[in-house]
């Protein structure tokens, strides 16, 4: 009985990488389509990545074996899979890398959460700045609206995962094309950014032209980076 959900498992492993470009297998979406060979491993062997132990190395191993990131694949493909998991974990790590080099006010907006019938506004030019207006209300001078299909409402950046910022990156790239903007000049600005652009980024642009900032304080800021 065991042998046999063993080659099972051999065999499923083999089918998902047989269909063209095939991502590499993650331990923990397996269950997603094989539901109930995952709970007859799990009766057999007491876990997933235990079984493909069980199964030998001659026929399957983990290519990744991060917690939670773990890969199952062929042994004759495991090296190749190995290598393209690092690959797109390198690719990963440097969209998200890019993401984080936007203004925070930028980062923000591409994952605010909203109210019903709201939408998030965004300036566009130094000092960067966003803002939730009602679906159908004028957009102010200066601001483009994100559509909800390029953000993801809610997620949290101190707790977000590389791929999550990924994702974001993505989702930023695609509206900026959407709407004609050069992604580098956000990036830039936040590489040139000095303590009082930062400040005068962080207030309502509603009092901005209000702002008086005394001369000994505005040196002084303009010189922290």
């Amino acid at each position: 009985m065991t042998e046999a959900l063993l080659n099972q498992l051999v065999e499923t492993v083999e089918a998902h990488y047989a269909a063209p470009e095939a991502p590499p297998l993650l331990a923990s979406r397996f269950g997603h389509s094989n539901k109930a060979l995952l709970n007859d491993l799990k009766g057999a062997y007491g876990g997933l990545l235990a079984a493909v132990r069980a199964a030998g190395e001659d026929r399957l191993r983990i290519a990744d074996t991060r917690p939670g990131r773990e890969v199952i694949a062929p042994a004759d493909r495991a090296a190749d899979i190995g290598n393209e998991v690092q690959q797109l974990s390198a690719t990963a790590r440097a969209a998200g890398s890019s993401f984080d080099s936007l203004p925070k006010s930028v980062q923000i907006a591409f994952c605010v959460r909203t109210e019903a019938g709201e939408v998030v506004t965004l300036r566009v030019t130094s000092p960067y700045d966003y803002k939730r207006i009602k679906a159908g209300e004028m957009v102010r001078p200066g601001f483009r609206i994100i559509a909800e299909e390029y953000r993801k409402p809610g997620l949290a950046l101190a707790s977000a995962t590389v791929q999550d910022k990924q994702a974001l990156w993505r989702q930023f790239l695609a509206w900026a094309q959407q709407e004609q903007l050069d992604p580098a000049t956000f990036q830039a600005a936040k590489k040139d950014s000095n303590a009082l652009a930062r400040f005068l980024a962080a207030q309502p642009s509603d009092i901005i032209g209000r702002i008086v900032i005394p001369a000994d304080i505005a040196e002084m800021l303009l010189r922290r980076s």
